[in-house]
């Protein structure tokens, strides 16, 4: 972790000895990198879904967030997405099983 600098004698008194505190929140481009993708990939598909500080034009990622974010959208490494869209696509809407399977005009599919 590097050491905190004092800005008055430029890092020569026993301040500098001083760890920094822990980053608690990142910029958008810090956590874009943080995730290990483009900024331009990151604000598209991943901080529309997470909470954001908002100062002016400045924006504070909070870092549980992006724990939260990735720890929810990962998954095994055999799965892929489309097997894990076929095990969804194959339920049927409770609404259909309510009907009997009559959503279709009749036909169950």
């Amino acid at each position: 972790m590097p050491l905190a600098k004092c800005a008055r004698c430029r890092g020569d008194c026993a301040m500098s000895d001083r760890p920094s505190p822990p980053r608690l929140g990142l910029t958008v481009e810090e956590a874009a990198e943080a995730v290990g993708m483009s900024e331009s990939s990151f604000k598209r598909h991943v901080q529309p879904e997470l909470r954001i500080v908002r100062r002016g034009s400045l924006r504070i990622i909070p870092v549980p967030e992006i724990e939260k974010w990735l720890a929810g959208n990962a998954t095994l490494a055999g799965t892929t997405r489309a097997a894990a869209r076929m095990d969804i696509s194959t339920k049927r809407p409770r609404a259909v099983e309510a009907a009997g399977g009559m959503a279709h005009g009749g036909i169950t599919p």
